[in-house]
């Protein structure tokens, strides 16, 4: 503070006083009554006698002292008189003692009256004499300060005579009180130089409070002249060196403490402790007052600076005092004495109420540099003592239970004073690029008390609420950050930064650039907490979108243009940064950890500065200089005691965060990032981070190690996710590889005993445990923490939460997806590594049970967490850790989840996402309903309700419109949500309890949704998937009967009937999805369509259904790897054909065979070929009926098989009714054949030609006849052995629909044989042995020969008999009477009458059988079948009555008259002749002949012979 010295080209105000001349005057006999030394009372006796050197009156004794004294005149040219006190100074060569002047100070009065002193003005005494005195004394103490060396030889005055001496003339006239403030202020000064504060001390115990006031009253003096401001500047420094703090420390040693601070505001003390006086002596605000004044004195500069430098003792006293003060209080309360009032508060306020701090504002910008630096000086004391006295009363108040102190922090009015006059301006500035490096630090220090709370403040690092402004901010925080903001919009910045830079400057000292780099961590560390508060994750982005204020942004555009996160790698990198590995708090650990809150801070808020840090080394420089003995150790810097390595962690989380969120160039830059951390050893470094201790019941020293856990959680996030979301597995691989590495590293350096976790995935879900348990705590008001304690908690448990989501396989960046879909491939990832799959299913599990309880047996948490019960930050990270666990969980886990309650915040989470756009937690909250909602049970809580609601939802999504004017990605967009919506209601509708809902509320907008998309060939495999599971959603819920009506009336039956009838025609899909969705629409509609309700409002009348099941039948492919699924979809596409047939019956059961129903029937079939030949291809291979003559498959010609193709696939199960699916479909077929036979249209044409095929070519050859009339002889002959599926109930109804169809065969079979090629020669027919086969197999003749019964069948099956007969009668003849009952029709259609009047027909045909029954009688055939099947007497009884009917169409009584009698006669007696020619007959047959013939035989004899 001696600045004086080196200032003299400032304004010297010295020569207003100028030095005086002394010389030693005798001191007058009045003045000395006795010796002075020994008190010796001068007499006669007893002489005076002067000492030649100082002048004053001694005795003899005291006095007898000779020496040589080198000074001018003729008495001094032999030795002279000294006195005892003289000469010792003379022994120490001193010849000049300053003794000479105390003689004349000691005999002066300076409170007689004027003229006293004066009364002999050549006398010692004389005021001109004092004047001269204190001058020289002032002249020789000057000198001495110049040349402090031998300081104790030259003042050798005892402080008791020296300060009494110059302090009483204080009081006296202006010229001497001029001259005493001027020596004592000249002493003053030599005894701080010199280490000696006695001088400063014995002024307060000699001098007490009246000296004090007296140096006050000077400098409270009125009047600018030179002379009185040069006073004045002597007053202020003599006050200066009076408030120092070593001379207080030195006054408080002597014992003056017991009473300073019984001193009020007003300086009055109490009684001094044996009368000395003591600090409290000193009347603060009177020369606070006072220093304030004279600061701005421009015109003497250098009593501006003293009065400056002066205030900050002042302040530094002032806490002293209050401080003590309350500590009293304290001691009291402590006691239990009465506390009574503070005795002394402190001015501080005043400061700011008067204007004090705007006074010293404005010296900073002072133009003298000693000004500037003595007022930042007195700015930063003023600030710490604001501090601690604010401490103090905040311990009183705890203390005291509120009743006495006050929590409320004052420091933020002055560092808002400070700022408001300029305080963080170019002034500072000017101070820190001083070349004086100890101006440069006290600028710094300056800077550093404006922001240094914002560090060493737990609450200052603390991370801030959501759109934080400082400037609504009363506390001391808020007007910190305030200073930080204008601090880095100021010059101070690049001033700071040419501290901190370490560019090869050895005149900055590592104390300085520490100082600069903690005030650039903790103005950086603020700038980012508050840009982050604002960014809402998005950086520059989010905070113009915000609105944020224009100092933020500012702040953060200068902080990127001067690259300050540039200037912090240097550091990094630089060699003066690096560690010896030593955990020692030095220098340069504290700059390397500054170093690191300034990345950290940077790389939190701005894009622009991670680009800046965005290089292939800055990551392994980031992990390498954190993973660092020096910088694991506990921050001394921080007030949350976080590792030093904190920042460093930060910023590397940040990096990696950004490049995961915004990946650029090639898509291997993110894999080498990932790998580049692995390669430093990271995995090691974090699993120790993690590991570390944290001091929970500490509010303040948690928070920091919160931090650094958090940190490394985020890093785990980015690593395990990036790693999972490579195209390729080296990823995983490596990550894997260093997992194992690390655990195999601490399993060899921890004990066999020690628990704990054995890797980093254990590790951070133990931290996620652990703080969920804590948090838990925390919010059910179990802990009582501070907010910064909430804030670190809250902020860990989102990077838990993100961490394990990564490594529940979540591949989709936090933070980023606010604008995507989360759909399952981003967390179904194709990672070969079995390592990952298996401890990833292992981490499912275990973080499953940590978020759905709180420790054993507590509440679930993650309801909590998603309602925003731990912040609005934790509910993404925890949406995403249960997606994760839904989709690569069991289904335990699933339950779980369920049973936890989550659904009712996650459909809340669905409904606000939708309302507001958000669609990444709109699809996320939508997975969690599609895994969860299936293992909802009915009435637990609210779930059910939830699963009701988000049915709403989805049904409201669903129901959304297509804008078109929207682009083609919304709209992709858009149509990806709806199929989520779809598949979630598949999922859903696994749970019956929620089947009416589904049906009620989202059963139209399925319905809506399958019309409004396609399924195609071309279509993605997504729509597909999409398509089924709408279809399989449908499907669960159809199987309540209400429900299956609700779906028929939404038209649910016409979508999924176009939908099979598309899929009939689609080659192929992947993945077999055809298959599948047939076999899910087919479900549907059998639902529905079997219900006779539902089936009102199918619209089956329409033929589209009916349509779209045959095409699936038609396309069914009967393959061996599909036969199953085949034979069931067989049986159900039956079932809904036999109740789609109920709507073409009449109420008796018959097939309406007229009107739009049955030709839409009609139509509808013919358009299904290939359908219409399966069933054909089904009626030939399939029968299998023993009391039928149908044939089996195996014996059906492979010409036949060949038209039709492969049968449909069947089952042995019951059917409609019917034993087997293959009589099912031969009843459907056999009501087409009915109807189709019913109507005359080309529609009917189309259809027998479908079912056979050529029938209607004229040019046929045998082999094609042969397998055209297999078929229609396969149909004869079910028909005729009453097959079960061709019959009905009813036998009127039974036999008209038989008729129709067997008058169609058999029009065919003549139309066939009619095409049979002619011999070439005799021109008639000659079947080959196939069809004669057929003929022999189907026994065809004694099948027409039954139809003939039916007139109106008989015309055509008469026609194909005697074809038959005429082309081969040895075959067609053993036919006729092969069977029992063929036999006995052939008779018995000789007497039949087929009752039309038509004579001549029926004439032929008996006829016909006649001569069938000739031949049969001349090929000896007759007789013994007649034997063999035991009908003689009823042939024999036939033939009889048939000759009487024939004779009876004959004139004449002879029986031989007429072919057919005779051809009859000839038969009979063939029947009764035995081989000996007799006539064998039973009394029976004879009896029956003769009753018959018996007449006619009489009279043919007679007429005979």
């Amino acid at each position: 503070f001696h600045q004086s010295q080196s200032h003299s080209h400032d304004a010297d105000f010295s020569d207003a006083l100028p030095a005086l001349d002394f010389s030693v005057k005798k001191v007058g006999d009045k003045y000395r009554l006795e010796c002075p030394q020994c008190d010796t009372l001068f007499t006669l006796s007893k002489r005076r006698h002067h000492c030649r050197l100082c002048g004053d009156v001694f005795c003899d004794a005291c006095s007898n002292h000779r020496v040589d004294l080198p000074l001018p005149g003729p008495e001094y040219e032999k030795p002279v008189r000294v006195c005892d006190l003289c000469f010792k100074d003379v022994e120490k060569g001193n010849f000049f003692s300053m003794r000479r002047y105390i003689t004349p100070l000691q005999l002066n009065d300076p409170t007689a009256p004027s003229g006293d002193n004066d009364d002999d003005d050549a006398g010692a005494a004389s005021t001109a004499n004092v004047k001269a005195a204190l001058s020289g004394l002032t002249q020789d103490l000057n000198q001495i300060v110049q040349s402090a060396e031998g300081f104790e030889d030259k003042v050798t005055i005892p402080l008791d005579t020296l300060i009494p001496c110059i302090t009483k003339h204080l009081n006296g006239r202006a010229g001497t009180a001029n001259r005493a403030i001027h020596a004592l202020a000249t002493l003053l000064i030599l005894g701080s130089m010199v280490g000696k504060h006695d001088f400063a001390c014995a002024v307060y115990e000699m001098g007490k409070k009246e000296v004090l006031d007296q140096i006050l009253s000077i400098l409270e003096r009125s009047g600018s002249d030179r002379k009185t401001l040069f006073v004045q500047e002597q007053a202020a420094r003599a006050l200066f060196y009076l408030t120092e703090p070593q001379t207080v420390a030195s006054l408080l040693k002597r014992g003056g403490q017991a009473s300073s601070s019984r001193t009020g505001n007003d300086g009055d003390d109490d009684d001094d402790d044996e009368g000395r006086g003591t600090i409290a002596s000193l009347d603060i605000l009177r020369t606070l007052k006072s220093m304030l004044d004279h600061s701005s004195m421009t015109k003497n500069i250098h009593l501006q600076r003293w009065s400056a430098a002066t205030i900050r003792n002042l302040v530094a006293e002032d806490q002293r005092r209050a401080c003590m003060s309350i500590n009293e209080h304290a001691g009291r309360i402590a006691s239990g004495e009465p506390p009574g009032k503070l005795q002394y508060t402190s001015l501080v306020d005043q400061l700011i109420g008067t204007g004090g701090i705007i006074i010293l504002c404005s010296l900073v910008g002072s133009d003298d540099s000693d000004t500037r630096a003595h007022a930042t000086a007195s700015l930063g004391a003023i600030l710490a003592s604001t501090r601690a006295v604010d401490e103090s009363m905040s311990a009183l108040y705890e203390l005291s239970g509120g009743r006495m102190g006050s929590t409320k922090k004052k420091d933020g009015d002055i560092i808002r004073a400070i700022s408001a006059g300029g305080g963080c301006g170019s002034s500072v500035s000017q101070l820190l690029l001083s070349a004086d490096n100890a101006v440069a630090k006290m600028g710094c220090e300056f800077l550093a008390s404006l922001v240094q709370p914002l560090l060493t403040d737990p609450q200052g690092c603390s991370t801030l609420d959501q759109m934080y402004d400082c400037q609504k901010d009363p506390s001391g925080l808020g007007a910190c950050r305030e200073a930080a903001l204008d601090l880095t919009t100021s010059s101070c910045l690049p001033a700071l930064l040419s501290i901190v830079r370490d560019v090869g400057r050895t005149n900055r000292p590592v104390e300085l650039r520490k100082i600069a780099m903690e005030t650039l961590a903790a103005t950086v560390n603020a700038i980012g907490e508050m840009g982050k508060a604002w960014a809402n994750g998005k950086y520059e982005e989010g905070m113009s979108n915000a609105s944020a204020p224009s100092k933020i942004l500012q702040a953060l555009a200068a902080l990127n243009e001067e690259h300050v996160c540039t200037v912090a790698l240097e550091i990094l990198k630089s060699s003066s940064g690096e560690s010896l590995g030593s955990n020692r708090d030095t220098p340069q650990s504290r700059i390397r950890e500054s170093s690191g809150i300034v990345l950290g801070a940077m790389s939190s808020c701005s894009a622009e500065a991670i680009m800046e840090l965005h290089g292939p080394e800055v990551l392994p420089t980031l992990i390498v200089s954190s993973n660092d003995a020096c910088m694991m150790a506990p921050s001394s810097l921080r007030g949350d005691s976080a590792p030093r390595c904190v920042g460093l962690l930060e910023t590397a989380a940040s990096v990696m965060m950004f490049n995961w969120l915004h990946p650029s160039g090639a898509s291997s830059t993110l894999l080498d990032r990932l790998l580049e951390t692995l390669d430093v050893g990271i995995m090691s470094h974090l699993f120790q981070v993690m590991c570390a201790p944290i001091e929970w019941d500490s509010r303040d020293k948690s928070s920091g190690g919160m931090k650094a856990q958090a940190a490394a959680c985020r890093l785990c996030c980015c690593i395990f996710g990036i790693a999972i979301a490579s195209n390729t597995d080296i990823g995983i691989r490596r990550l894997m590889d260093a997992c194992d590495a690390d655990q195999s590293h601490q399993s060899r350096s921890r004990s066999r005993q020690s628990r704990g976790p054995r890797n980093i995935m254990e590790a951070t879900l133990t931290v996620l445990q652990t703080s969920l348990n804590h948090g838990h705590r925390m919010l059910m008001g179990s802990s009582n923490k501070t907010l910064h304690y909430q804030a670190a908690l809250l902020d860990l448990v989102e990077a838990a939460l993100l961490a394990v989501g990564s490594m529940c396989g979540s591949s989709g960046a936090p933070g980023g997806v606010n604008d995507l879909i989360a759909t399952e491939n981003d967390l179904n990832q194709n990672n070969s590594d079995d390592r990952f799959q298996t401890r990833r299913a292992e981490v499912c599990r275990v973080a499953c049970d940590v978020v759905v309880r709180a420790g054993r047996g507590g509440p679930a948490l993650l309801p909590s967490m998603l309602v925003g019960g731990f912040g609005a930050g934790v509910v993404a990270g925890s949406l995403r850790l249960a997606l994760a666990i839904a989709h690569h969980g069991s289904k335990e886990q699933h339950a779980k989840l369920a049973s936890s309650g989550i659904l009712v915040p996650v459909s809340d989470i669905l409904r606000t996402a939708l309302s507001k756009g958000e669609l990444y937690n709109f699809s996320a909250a939508l997975a969690l309903v599609k895994f969860c909602g299936p293992y909802v049970s009915v009435g637990t809580g609210g779930e059910t309700q939830a699963m009701k609601n988000s049915i709403a939802v989805v049904t409201n999504m669903l129901n959304l419109p297509v804008n078109p004017n929207a682009s083609a990605e919304q709209m992709n967009t858009q149509g990806a949500l709806k199929g989520q919506c779809i598949k979630t209601l598949e999922s859903l509708s696994k749970n019956a309890s929620l089947w009416s809902t589904i049906s009620s509320d989202a059963l139209p907008s399925i319905v809506q949704y399958l019309n409004g998309i396609s399924f195609h060939e071309h279509g993605s495999k997504e729509d597909h998937e999409v398509y089924c599971s709408a279809l399989r959603a449908v499907k669960e819920i159809v199987q309540v009967p209400s429900n299956a009506v609700a779906a028929a009336q939404s038209g649910l039956a016409t979508s999924v009937g176009k939908l099979l009838h598309t899929l009939s025609s689609v080659p192929s899909l992947p993945d077999g999805e055809t298959s599948t969705a047939q076999h899910d629409a087919i479900a549907v509609l059998h639902a529905m369509l079997l219900n006779q309700e539902a089936r009102r409002y199918c619209s089956s009348g329409d033929g589209n259904i009916l349509a779209s099941v045959c095409s699936v039948l038609g396309a069914q492919d009967g393959s061996i790897e599909k036969i199953g699924q085949a034979a069931e979809s067989t049986k159900v596409c039956l079932e809904i054909l036999h109740a789609l047939l109920q709507d073409y019956k009449l109420p008796n059961g018959a097939l309406e065979l007229e009107g739009d129903t049955a030709s839409h029937f009609l139509f509808t079939l013919v358009n299904e070929p290939d359908f219409l030949k399966k069933l054909c291809s089904t009626l030939l291979t399939g029968v299998d009926d023993a009391d039928s003559a149908s044939t089996t498959a195996s014996q059906t010609p492979t010409e036949s098989t060949d038209l039709y193709g492969a049968p449909l696939v069947t089952t042995t199960s019951e059917c409609c009714g019917y034993r087997t699916t293959g009589e099912a479909a031969s009843a459907f077929f056999f009501a087409a054949c009915v109807i189709a036979s019913a109507h005359e249209s080309p529609d009917a044409e189309r259809f027998w030609e479908i079912v056979l095929p050529n029938s209607s070519d004229e040019l046929l050859s045998s082999t094609d006849i042969g397998a055209i009339a297999y078929f229609p002889l396969q149909l004869l002959s079910l028909i005729q052995s009453a097959y079960a599926p061709f019959c009905q109930q009813d036998q009127t109804v039974q036999k008209i629909e038989q008729s129709l169809v067997l008058y169609r065969l058999l029009e065919v079979l003549n139309h066939l044989l009619s095409k049979y090629p002619k011999h070439d020669l005799t021109g008639e027919q000659e079947f080959d042995s196939a069809i004669i086969s057929m003929m022999e197999t189907f026994n065809t003749p004694a099948i027409c020969l039954a139809l003939c019964k039916d007139e109106a069948l008989m015309p055509l099956a008469f026609r194909v008999l005697s074809t038959l007969m005429t082309s081969i009668p040895e075959d067609i003849l053993p036919l006729l009477v092969e069977q029992k009952r063929s036999m006995l029709m052939l008779v018995e259609f000789l007497n039949h009458d087929i009752g039309h009047g038509d004579e001549e027909v029926q004439a032929d045909v008996q006829a016909f059988l006649a001569n069938a029954l000739g031949s049969l009688t001349k090929s000896g055939l007759l007789k013994p079948a007649v034997i063999r099947h035991g009908v003689k007497s009823e042939v024999l009884s036939g033939l009889a009555a048939a000759c009487i009917r024939d004779q009876s169409h004959v004139s004449g009584d002879d029986l031989t008259s007429s072919s057919l009698s005779s051809g009859l006669m000839h038969c009979l007696v063939d029947l009764c002749t035995t081989a000996g020619n007799g006539i064998v007959l039973s009394s029976f047959e004879a009896e029956a002949i003769a009753r018959a013939l018996g007449k006619k035989i009489c009279h043919m004899v007679i007429s005979r012979f």
